[in-house]
């Protein structure tokens, strides 16, 4: 192969996304780029730090909101604002990258339990038949 020939790397990066959001549709990179994501770990681990505040909880959010706004700006450079709410924003990096980044979290709230499955022999209910032995 020549030394001028040029690997055209454009051919790995994936098709933009199409996503709806507040009834519209709208085309975001098929890939998060790399800062963005090395951005969001970082978020996600001060998130959940020990120690952290309202106010530095407040700033993880409104760094998520503007990553994510400029996701968007990719290819909708008019974009202003997201139709976006809280709960929305936390879920929305993991729904269209399937899983690629962990947004930042935030601990439950006090009224929240955990169940556990069931675990050993179940009862019989009356109105189940009973198979042949």
């Amino acid at each position: 192969m020549p030394a001028s020939e040029i690997r055209d790397l454009d051919v790995l990066l994936p098709q933009p996304i199409r996503v709806k959001l507040g009834g519209r549709e709208y085309l975001v990179p098929g890939d998060i780029p790399a800062p963005t994501f090395l951005r969001l770990q970082e978020l996600a681990q001060e998130a959940d730090a020990e120690g952290a505040d309202s106010a530095d909880n407040l700033a993880v959010m409104r760094e998520l909101y503007e990553m994510l706004l400029d996701l968007f700006r990719v290819h909708q450079p008019d974009v202003e604002e997201l139709p976006i709410g809280l709960g929305q924003m936390v879920a929305a990096v993991g729904q269209i990258y399937g899983g690629q980044a962990a947004p930042p979290t935030t601990p439950p709230s006090s009224g929240t339990r955990t169940t556990r499955p069931r675990v050993g022999p179940t009862r019989k209910s009356p109105s189940s038949p009973s198979l042949p032995s």
